[in-house]
């Protein structure tokens, strides 16, 4: 009577115990499984970061690299625009220099 409610109480009490200890064993497999499948998905993604992250270093190089050429060419074109003006300053002094013996052979 009282003991059978009893004892049935505690059964009914070991099978929830049953049921929920059964649901956090599930539970902790789903959650393994899909901790599993989240570090592949860093992996994959990890990877394809990596590889983004090389690519962007090759074209930085590449760009770093036009830019040097690009600056020695202006290097090059400022020498030879300085060059060029030394040289025109020569010839306009020639130039003068001849207006000056002209006009004294003129006079």
């Amino acid at each position: 009577t009282t003991l059978t409610v009893s004892i049935r109480q505690a059964q009914l009490q070991a099978q929830d115990r049953e049921v929920a200890f059964e649901k956090l064993k599930q539970d902790r497999e789903r959650c393994l499984e899909e901790s599993e499948k989240l570090r592949e998905g860093l992996s994959a993604f990890r990877s394809v970061a990596n590889a983004e992250n090389s690519r962007l270093k090759d074209e930085i190089k590449a760009i770093a690299s036009q830019l040097d050429n690009v600056n020695a060419d202006r290097d090059e074109k400022v020498e030879e625009v300085v060059r060029l003006q030394q040289e025109i300053s020569e010839i306009m002094r020639s130039i003068q220099d001849r207006e000056r013996q002209c006009e004294k052979l003129s006079q």
